[in-house]
């Protein structure tokens, strides 16, 4: 996609200097942080100060606003827009035509616990990972506050490659 088009797609007032194509054809401010691991579609921008993390896929035709800051792991399907300053954590997914636009409030209800590679966890992994507050129906409202014992268990669990999955609700 040429720069010029994107200018007047997306609203950019930087001269082309402070932007890179990157490789599969997105543009990206150089005050970004692009992780190496993550994979950019064409047609994506990225603007400035935004951070994208290790193992993130970003889908064609995806716009970033400036400062959002991107978890590891996170899948953000075609055609959706990030809003600026929001943070989007591990192993979220953002369907198709998303719009999260600031100023953005969200509830998070968790789903389940998923391996990589989008299997379920067994009945028996799934009785392990499942208490306290991750069990199927919880709702977060704004920013999840784990103590010591959430947090460990919550490290063993990313560690056998599990991922909490969440559904999104806009208030």
């Amino acid at each position: 996609m040429e720069f010029e088009n994107l200018v007047s797609m997306h609203n950019i007032k930087d001269s082309i200097d402070n932007w890179c194509q990157h490789k599969n054809g997105g543009w990206v401010h150089n005050s970004s942080l692009i992780d190496p691991t993550a994979f950019i579609a064409y047609g994506v921008v990225i603007k400035a100060g935004a951070s994208i993390s290790a193992g993130t896929s970003i889908g064609a035709g995806v716009l970033i606003g400036e400062g959002v800051k991107i978890g590891d792991g996170v899948k953000i399907s075609e055609g959706s827009s990030i809003g600026y300053n929001t943070s989007i954590g591990i192993g979220a997914s953002i369907s198709v035509g998303v719009k999260l636009i600031n100023p953005t409030s969200i509830e998070l209800v968790f789903d389940d616990w998923l391996k990589l590679g989008g299997k379920s966890a067994s009945p028996e992994e799934y009785v392990e990972l499942a208490h306290g507050d991750f069990h199927s129906g919880t709702v977060f409202d704004g920013t999840i506050e784990l103590d010591e014992e959430q947090l460990e268990d919550f490290g063993n669990a990313i560690a056998k490659d599990f991922r909490p999955v969440f559904w999104i609700m806009v208030k």
